[in-house]
């Protein structure tokens, strides 16, 4: 092996080393579906559940957002035509993404139990939907990615169309409740 090998196969294989730890960070994307009960927490823990339930928007739209800016771009993004393949193959994320959706049916039933409990005011209803509306949201995200893992699926059917779908019937079957 010649130095310019040596040279491309090192930060090459360190970089899928890099990347196959990494994965496991993209469980961060679970914290969503925990903020509501956490926050519900808090708010019960002060007293002040009705400020608390407009958490999920304050952390999605202002927190999240500030890190972001802080934090600067990541510079270890998979590659869409080296990594991304490889990923599409892998169970660990096909399973994330399902027990994200799966999580998110049981949030929207127990977010319509704590809402019907009398909890909160008309103000702190209001938030408390609103936040489980945003939680709702991801999930669009996160079945259309779902759906894109499954090639055989994903080169048949527009996946956006499915996704949206799921996500309304979600969100609607929690309007209902």
């Amino acid at each position: 092996m010649n130095t310019q090998e040596a040279t491309i196969t090192q930060p090459t294989a360190r970089r899928r080393l890099l990347l196959r730890l990494k994965k496991y960070s993209y469980l961060i994307a679970m914290l969503p579906l925990a903020l509501p009960g956490l926050l519900l927490s808090a708010g019960q823990a002060t007293g002040w559940i009705n400020v608390f339930a407009w958490g999920v928007p304050v952390v999605v739209f202002g927190i999240i957002p500030l890190l972001d800016l802080m934090l600067g771009q990541d510079a270890l993004n998979p590659d869409e035509e080296a990594d991304v393949p490889q990923m599409i193959g892998e169970r660990f994320y096909k399973v994330m993404t399902l027990g994200w959706v799966v999580a998110y049916a049981v949030l929207l039933v127990w977010g319509a139990v704590v809402l019907a409990s009398g909890q909160f005011n008309a103000l702190g209803s209001i938030g408390w939907i609103v936040s489980i509306g945003i939680v709702g949201g991801l999930v669009y995200v996160s079945t259309r990615r779902l759906l894109a893992l499954w090639e055989w699926l994903a080169l048949r059917i527009p996946v956006q169309k499915p996704a949206a779908a799921i996500a309304l019937i979600m969100s609607g079957a929690y309007l209902l409740l």
